[in-house]
């Protein structure tokens, strides 16, 4: 992935955080808790922000948020803990600042950004892997200003300036757009000059909506009109200026816009009128805002089981299983790209296929090569649970299977367009997405290209990865540009929805390379159809049972480890933290209802709370 490209997949969010029914630690008075947050690099965690301290609350709402980056071709793991402070003055060894941990709990940006609202409530794990409350974790989108302006512009009754016939007014026009200084505008754009006349046509004009009015549709841009001279010496004629909300104004009631430019250097004389006859404003979603109204990934997955990958029982077979327990090369492929495709779809059901071979199943039994078949052995119900039921599918059943051949990918790609058809006809606020793993030997690519042609519309992306070192020539010519695709009857792709990606030559940066592919093409598809993100439904109120129907992230600490029973000094962290007293007014990061009755506190639980030296560095 180039960087041009990496720009553009790159967002911005401001985490969030809130912690409910806290177990409190304080025998004297409430818990006085602050959360930190940690972000896992090269299998280590380091510490990536903290909020402030709240005083004597077991239900904190914290104003500090956590800025990051979001990736979404990355699995960005987090963990948060939330300690209980204790001054010098409530301390038994005077002038010493302890810590406990009133709990820890482990996530993923990924989980938190696929939920609704993107707002994922999870457990607090304590040291003796008991629940000692909930987290609430927010993400809200730093808007980065990406909207497409398009403007077609024409003048009449210029002024004249030349009166011989063949020394005409060239009118040309300049853009200014005020950033720091009134009295300094900054020129943005200057169109081509138009030859000679008084009424003049000037090409259309594309602007970023950042760099025409910085996002301000209020913010006045300047024009100016000059006669543009061979020598150098243009002449000015006046100017005007106008802004994105008057021209929104006019073209909701059908209306041209007018503005007439005014001389500053001839006592405010008209020189001319600007017509705005074309205004186009082409909002660019991303990713994130698709999701935060509610968008989900579906998956199906389809994998090639031909002979040609070679019997799974030999050491060279793509297919085989290490005594060690490594994966195959087919299973490292899936699980590269679905230990994070899978945090996007919410019930995380995945019907899974086969091809290419004779299943020996209980169900699914014959002598006869299949091009497509439920690999759980169960036609009417292809679908497992999760990463985990797709590995588990896979391994129970390839002892079952016969390798044969051909390698057929119409088949499968035919069940995802019928549930891509499905999707589209609810309106489903759903994206369907095939991913084929094959080794490359496939016997129906026309037949495939024209299905891909066919159904260009679908909320539907194709996703191929080549598994072992086969010849991949007929896949690779699939990654050429769109115009270039053509099926048999001459018809050319109206839309990219279709990748191809050899697994051997980007075994370390599959999902870099695959997953920017998935997010071009949807966000792509969702601009040819004119949709929009749904809006955030801020009535929707969750109480603490709904809520705990999401997704939960597995706790970080378990029963099995061991921990200090003695309170230790105080970790580095920016310390004491800034605090917050329950009677300030502290803003809300959530819009739902929550039961905030606190559990009985069963007993003081001392926590874990490590020497400084230990913690990573900030």
């Amino acid at each position: 992935m180039n960087q041009a490209e990496n720009s553009e997949l790159l967002e911005k969010l401001d985490l969030y955080i809130s912690c409910r029914q806290l177990d409190d630690l304080d025998i004297v008075s409430d818990l006085d808790p602050y959360a930190v947050i940690y972000l896992k690099h090269n299998n280590h965690w380091t510490k990536f922000g903290q909020t402030e301290l709240v005083k004597n609350n077991l239900n904190p709402n914290y104003k500090t948020s956590i800025q990051l980056e979001y990736h979404f071709e990355v699995q960005q793991h987090l963990k948060l803990e939330v300690y209980h402070y204790i001054s010098p003055t409530q301390s038994k060894v005077k002038y010493l600042s302890r810590l406990q941990v009133v709990g820890i709990a482990e996530t993923t940006v990924a989980l938190i950004v696929a939920s609704r609202d993107q707002i994922l409530m999870g457990d607090l794990i304590n040291i003796s892997g008991r629940r000692s409350g909930y987290f609430i974790i927010q993400a809200d989108i730093i808007k980065q200003i990406k909207d497409e302006i398009i403007l077609t512009l024409s003048a009449h009754d210029i002024k004249e300036t030349r009166f011989l016939f063949w020394h005409g007014t060239c009118p040309q026009l300049r853009f200014y757009r005020y950033i720091m200084d009134d009295n300094n505008p900054v020129l943005i754009h200057e169109t081509e000059f138009a030859k000679k006349t008084t009424q003049p046509k000037w090409n259309e004009i594309n602007f970023s909506s950042f760099k025409l009015c910085g996002g301000d549709h209020q913010m006045n841009i300047k024009v100016e009109l000059w006669d543009h001279r061979n020598n150098g010496k243009h002449l000015y004629l006046g100017e005007t200026t106008f802004c994105v909300d008057e021209l929104i104004e006019h073209k909701k009631w059908n209306r041209i816009l007018e503005k007439e430019f005014m001389s500053k250097t001839n006592g405010k004389e008209s020189s001319g009128v600007l017509q705005f006859n074309g205004f186009q404003f082409n909002p660019n979603y991303t990713l994130l805002e698709y999701c935060r109204g509610g968008l989900q990934l579906k998956l199906i997955t389809a994998i090639d089981f031909a002979a040609s990958n070679g019997n799974f029982n030999d050491p060279n077979s793509l297919h085989y299983m290490k005594s060690n327990g490594a994966q195959s090369q087919y299973l490292q492929a899936i699980t590269s790209l679905m230990e994070i495709l899978i945090c996007y779809d919410k019930d995380k059901s995945v019907p899974v296929y086969g091809f290419g071979c004779k299943p020996k199943m209980n169900l699914i039994n014959t002598n006869k090569t299949l091009s497509s078949f439920a690999l759980n052995d169960n036609p009417k119900d292809p679908e497992v649970i999760g990463l985990d039921g797709i590995v588990q599918c896979y391994i129970k059943q390839l002892p079952h299977l016969c390798f044969d051949g051909p390698a057929k990918l119409t088949p499968s790609l035919k069940i995802a367009m019928d549930m891509a058809h499905q999707l589209k006809l609810q309106d489903s606020d759903k994206y369907q997405i095939l991913l084929i793993f094959t080794n490359g030997q496939v016997g129906d690519m026309k037949e495939f290209i024209n299905e891909v042609n066919a159904q260009q519309n679908l909320p539907l992306s194709i996703i191929i990865i080549g598994i072992g070192d086969g010849n991949f020539d007929e896949l690779s010519a699939l990654n050429n540009q769109v115009k270039n695709i053509v099926d048999s009857d001459g018809n050319y792709a109206s839309r990219d929805l279709l990748k191809f990606v050899p697994f051997n030559q980007l075994k370390n940066d599959l999902a870099r390379q695959v997953l920017p592919q998935i997010n071009k093409q949807l966000l792509q598809y969702m601009k040819v159809m004119s949709k929009s993100p749904k809006p955030i439904n801020h009535k929707n109120l969750f109480n603490l049972k709904q809520t705990r129907q999401y997704p939960q992230p597995q706790p970080c600490v378990s029963q099995e480890q061991k921990f200090p029973s003695q309170l230790l000094y105080a970790p580095q962290l920016s310390f004491p933290p800034q605090i917050s007293y329950p009677n300030q007014a502290q803003p809300l990061q959530t819009d739902f209802v929550l039961n905030q009755q606190a559990f009985i506190n069963q007993g003081f639980q001392q926590g874990l709370v490590q020497q400084r030296n230990q913690y990573p560095q900030q």
